[in-house]
């Protein structure tokens, strides 16, 4: 007799875990998207969620680390304006 109830706990857990990295991307994005619209824009811009969330989802479809390779770029961007 086999037992299949750890195996339906990790695949919940790896989904889990795989949410919760998306939405905390999401919010990170969401952070920096609102501040190059504001760069471009010249005044503060806040960028709905949803379109964060669609920009997580699709940049990391198309290339993988996208956008964590954006998210870094436009922090050192943010630092380096800030001096």
């Amino acid at each position: 007799m086999s037992n299949n109830n750890n195996n339906t706990g990790c695949g919940f857990l790896i989904i889990l875990m795989g949410a919760i990295l998306i939405f905390l991307l999401t919010l990170w994005s969401d952070r920096n998207l609102g501040y190059l619209a504001t760069l471009i824009k010249g005044h503060p811009i806040d960028v709905p969620i949803w379109i964060s969330f669609i920009f997580t989802i699709v940049s990391n479809l198309l290339v993988s680390g996208s956008v964590i390779f954006f998210n870094f770029v436009m922090e050192i961007i943010r630092f380096i304006l800030s001096i």
